[in-house]
């Protein structure tokens, strides 16, 4: 299909104004996407399906998949404020605390809520 959109689309190029083919090329093209959809969904069926048949055998390749996953997951280390490097685990969790309680802010006071805002307001009569 996609040696079909490309041919339509090089005779095109001969012929720019030609409405016939810029329609047959949108058509090749929505068929193309469809085709390249469907293909890449096929594969991608097609490895998770390899992925459940073999995952949790306590194999190689679960072995592989958990090895890889915990590496991926895994902080090495961070840069501090400061700037200096930090590769302990109790530095990580503090940085990573700090980090988090400056974005977010800190508990406060809170003020109580007005009962007549949620009731819609006070009213103003005239």
């Amino acid at each position: 299909m996609s040696k079909q959109l490309e041919d339509a689309q090089l005779a095109f190029q001969k012929q720019p104004f030609n409405l016939e083919m810029q329609s047959s090329i949108a058509s090749l093209r929505k068929k193309a996407f469809f085709l390249n959809e469907a293909e890449r969904l096929f594969f991608w069926q097609q490895a998770k399906c390899f992925y459940i048949k073999f995952s949790d055998r306590s194999s190689k390749f679960f072995h592989d998949i958990v090895k890889r996953n915990s590496r991926r997951n895994f902080i090495a280390a961070v840069i501090k404020e400061d700037g200096e490097i930090t590769k302990s685990n109790e530095d990580l969790a503090g940085e990573f605390l700090r980090f988090y309680q400056d974005l977010l802010g800190f508990a406060g006071y809170c003020e109580p809520i007005d009962v007549n805002v949620l009731r819609g307001g006070p009213t103003i009569s005239e």
